[in-house]
């Protein structure tokens, strides 16, 4: 005999407001009327604020972090979300942005939320509006007041020129190693960078030991103390001495050191400068690199720079068979036109022979005219007549008016003592004449920073272009020049200003002669 089975259908009520037939629920009214009544955004705060720090840009996220970020940007949103109050009580489903005009100080975001109400899931859109108001950041209000630092960087090298710190300029900015920086000092022989505290201090710190062989120092002052809480008020002091060799430096090595660097010849060409110095022979093909710490063992510094290079006209090149890497030896035959007006030819060795061809021009240090055999002492080695360097090109008024197609941004520094007199200011117009030179003839440098495009001005290209002579086949030749090409260079939405006067870098560039 079956057993009954009784039928557990639930039957229909009405709504008690509309009287829409619905399930039973708690509420006895269906989800229209549910969501007139009951409001789920309820202890949800509808207004609200935000920090904004108008000198750097940075909003507030709390309690005391400020975040860079663009408006209706995901950062911003999770700004606002974090902000919002009462929002632990309900279920997000959405959150975007409403449109609102920039300057309007308002920000309005659209959330979606459900919660469940008298057995029913309810879902609701509202807008929440945030008022964008102006606060001045730790960092901003540091640095607008003074003698706030409690730490500086200390950059130096003994060197007669600034060709090291236009190149750690530019890789600063193209890190954005600066953001936590205080305040930047310029002095003759380096530059001071302070900070808040003694952790972005390091952290700056170990980024320039990341680019340069540095020897460093660190040093404490005691400013003040207080015995009852047993707390301090310190400035740290970090000095970083850079090594004074540069790139295209010729230098005299120790014979420790020429041990050490697989004996590679005392008299060598400083071929780059990272972390180590490498290091060249051309006349034996020979490359090694010098690591930072074996260098503070037994210093060097060179024995002729960048200002010292003369210029020649390659007459024939032959090959041989050594090479290295990028890297031929060639039987190079030179001209060289001396003061006294006298032209000579001389025969040197050198590692650039899958470059030069008759006809190029080349700067090389003449060994000849330089005053180095104080320098040499008792070494009986092998000194050539010539070292070359690199391969460089004329001056051409393409050149020039190309030149006027791409930018660089400069830090904003201070002036510190005895920097910004007269020979000062000539001498480092000259040094950034030098470097944007060679800039413009190595690509492998070029890929290690930043360029900019620039939109050429015309009456500033016009003064560059003039009272330059052109040397022949400069207008039909163009492989003499190895122009700067459109997608090596970055858009810059921000351009900031130049911090030295563009039309006399241009002056001293077309003035600018390496012969001695």
């Amino acid at each position: 005999m079956e057993q009954f089975k009784p039928d557990l259908a639930v039957g229909n009520i009405l709504c008690c407001m509309c009287g829409v037939s619905i399930p039973p629920n708690p509420s006895n009214k269906c989800a229209n009327c549910l969501r007139t009544q009951v409001d789920i955004t309820e202890g949800i705060s509808r207004q609200n604020t935000l920090i904004f720090c108008r000198s750097c840009e940075r909003f507030l996220q709390p309690p005391k972090s400020w975040i860079t970020c663009q408006l209706e940007s995901r950062e911003l949103l999770t700004i606002c979300l974090k902000a919002l109050k009462g929002l632990n009580k309900v279920r997000l489903i959405d959150a975007r942005f409403i449109w609102t005009e920039p300057h309007s100080r308002r920000v309005i975001v659209r959330l979606t939320v459900q919660k469940e109400a008298f057995g029913a899931i309810l879902q609701q859109d509202f807008d929440v509006v945030y008022v964008v108001k102006t606060q001045q950041c730790d960092h901003c209000t540091r640095t607008m007041a003074n003698d706030t630092w409690n730490a500086v960087v200390q950059l130096r090298q003994k060197v007669d020129h600034k060709r090291t710190f236009l190149y750690l300029e530019q890789l600063i900015i193209k890190h954005q190693a600066q953001k936590d920086c205080l305040n930047i000092k310029s002095f003759p022989d380096g530059i001071d960078f302070y900070f808040q505290n003694k952790h972005y201090a390091s952290k700056f710190a170990q980024f320039i030991q990341d680019f340069v062989p540095t020897r460093m120092k660190e040093s404490e002052q005691l400013i003040s103390q207080d015995f009852r809480s047993n707390t301090t008020n310190t400035k740290i002091a970090i000095s970083l001495n850079i090594a004074p060799v540069c790139r295209d430096d010729l230098v005299f090595l120790p014979k420790e050191i020429s041990r050490k660097c697989g004996n590679i010849s005392q008299l060598c060409l400083v071929h780059k400068v990272t972390q180590t110095i490498h290091l060249m022979d051309p006349n034996t093909m020979i490359f090694s690199e010098c690591q930072g710490s074996l260098y503070w063992t037994s210093p060097f510094t060179s024995i002729a720079s960048a200002a010292d290079l003369t210029e020649f006209t390659v007459l024939d090149c032959v090959e041989t068979d050594k090479s290295h890497g990028r890297f031929k030896q060639a039987d190079v035959t030179l001209l060289r036109t001396r003061s006294h007006d006298t032209v000579s030819e001389v025969i040197v060795r050198s590692h650039l022979g899958l470059l030069l061809n008759p006809g190029d021009l080349v700067l090389g240090y003449d060994l000849q005219t330089l005053s180095v055999s104080d320098k040499l002492g008792e070494w009986k080695g092998y000194v050539p007549d010539v070292i070359i360097v690199r391969k460089t090109f004329p001056q051409s008024k393409k050149r020039l008016a190309h030149r006027k197609n791409w930018t660089m941004k400069r830090l904003t520094a201070e002036e510190g003592d005895d920097d910004g007199k007269r020979g000062t200011e000539d001498k480092q117009m000259r040094d950034e004449a030098i470097f944007i030179r060679e800039i413009e003839e190595d690509k492998e440098l070029r890929g290690t920073i930043n360029l900019y495009k620039q939109e050429p001005k015309k009456s500033a290209t016009r003064r560059v272009g003039e009272g330059v002579k052109e040397e022949e086949g400069d207008e039909d030749d163009e492989s003499d020049v190895e122009l700067i090409e459109l997608k090596e260079l970055v858009e810059d939405e921000k351009p900031e200003p130049a911090q030295s006067d563009e039309q006399d870098v241009a002056q001293m560039m077309e003035g600018l002669s390496v012969d001695k």
